[in-house]
Formats: structure tokens, sequence, C-alpha cells
């Protein structure tokens, strides 16, 4: 079983970077079903990788958009608004958590 991501730290600005482009892609086609797929396989891998690594405000907020994506599409449409606007503050979170990880780790 692995408990250690080798180089964890160097690709997580990247692994970001890729779900923010993937987030902004859903809310731009709101519940496209490949979008949406996309972004909780995406978030769901980040979230297990930061459990791994202890960097648990990333593992928090890659988690709570993973769960997010399950909403289905006859409730969400209905909240289009807020669910866009939760997903992007939950990546302005996941962006600060990501830095404050690097920082810390960083010295």
């Amino acid at each position: 079983m692995v408990t250690e991501l080798p180089g964890f730290a160097a690709y997580l600005p990247a692994a970001v970077a890729g779900l923010r482009r993937s987030t902004e892609e859903l809310v731009e086609f709101f519940w496209d079903d490949f979008c949406r797929t996309h972004v909780c396989a995406q978030a769901a891998a980040l979230a297990q990788a930061a459990k791994l690594e202890g960097h648990l405000r990333v593992y928090t907020v890659a988690r709570a958009m993973s769960s997010l994506c399950f909403v289905p599409v006859h409730e969400a449409i209905p909240l289009r608004h807020e669910i866009s606007d939760r997903l992007m503050e939950l990546l302005e979170m996941l962006s600060d958590a990501a830095r404050a990880s690097l920082e810390e780790q960083a010295g």
C-alpha cells in the first residue's frame, strides 16, 4: 500500500491549475455530464493524494468539490448560480490551501 507520493508538492500547483480549468469548463457548460465526471475524478484524486500526504486543508476542499459534483442534474439546474458560485469559492479556497501547504513544506 502506498503511503507517500514522491513529488506530490511539486505537482500540487499543476493539479490545482488543471482542476481550475476543468471547473471553469463545468461552470461554462453547466452540469454537462463529461465535464462533471472529469471535475469529480480530478477532485477525488487530488483529495486522496492530499490525504496520503497529510495536506488536510487541500484534502478537505478537494473532497467538498468532488462531493458537490454528485448533485443530480435535475436538482442542480434550479441552483445553477449558487452551485457555480460555490464551486468557484471552493477553487479559491483550494488555491489558498495548496499555497499554504507549499509554504509549510518550504520552511
